[in-house]
């Protein structure tokens, strides 16, 4: 049963929005789940793999540097980034991780 409403926003817009079913946060004590009825929360996003989960159990990845999360009451889910990009898997979300902690 899906049940999330997620959304990723990044300065230059929306990335991503959609229901789904699971969230997996790089949060600053490491990643956390986020589940429909999860608690209201508001945490700062560390550099990492964000894994969001839709339906049919198929896996999205994002990598997303330094942001707020924020989980709503209704089950609303904004993740608001400095910079994030989807990625085909989670080795190439890791990849693009360490290329937005790399100098230009």
């Amino acid at each position: 049963m899906l049940g999330l409403n997620f959304s990723i926003i990044t300065p230059t817009g929306k990335l991503y929005e959609n229901t789904v079913r699971a969230i997996v946060a790089p949060g600053q004590c490491g990643y956390f789940g986020i589940l429909k009825d999860h608690a209201p929360l508001m945490t700062i996003l560390s550099p990492g793999v964000l894994k969001v989960t839709e339906d049919q159990n198929k896996e999205i990845f994002f990598a997303v540097d330094c942001g707020v999360l924020e989980v709503s009451a209704d089950d609303q889910v904004l993740v608001l980034a400095d910079h994030a990009q989807p990625a085909g898997n989670e080795k190439e979300a890791k990849t693009k991780v360490e290329e937005f902690q790399t100098p230009a």
